[in-house]
């Protein structure tokens, strides 16, 4: 019976730790030729990042997505300003945690202001696709508030 109690605290020790393990895997902001970006996704299948063109007012953009983001459930604003947003994911059951950045790359030229996006998992070499449908995701539900 001490042995199963034992075996019931070591699981739940280890379910609560590895989520834990895994530190943050922001990437941040990078320089490519002179302008900013956020941080490639490494060869991994785990990490996904892609482009949103921003249709309403660019200065809004960080504000919005943070809005949009702090309404999904496990989802958590780490820091933001008024250029770069970084929140959390915790997944419901094993509370593992994915990174999620977006950055926003004033219009230039011809080209029109975007929000870039990369959302990674702190643990694993696969998540299943949910970094990629978690993009999919925000891009559905920001559809004309960007």
């Amino acid at each position: 019976m001490v042995a199963v109690v034992v075996l019931i605290l070591l699981g739940l020790g280890l379910r609560l730790s590895i989520p834990h393990l895994g530190s943050s895997v922001a990437g941040g902001i990078a320089t490519d030729n002179g302008q900013q970006t956020l941080a490639d996704c490494p060869a991994t299948p785990n990490c996904h990042r892609d482009t949103l063109a921003i249709e309403a007012d660019p200065s809004s953009a960080i504000e919005t997505m943070a809005t949009l983001i702090s309404e999904q459930p496990g989802a958590r604003i780490v820091s933001r300003n008024d250029h770069y947003l970084h929140a959390t994911w915790s997944t419901r059951l094993m509370g593992f945690v994915d990174d999620v950045e977006c950055l926003l790359i004033p219009a230039s030229g011809n080209d029109q202001a975007v929000l870039q996006i990369r959302s990674a998992s702190r643990l694993g070499k696969s998540d299943l696709g949910a970094n990629e449908k978690r993009i999919a995701a925000l891009r559905s539900i920001g559809h004309g508030r960007l």
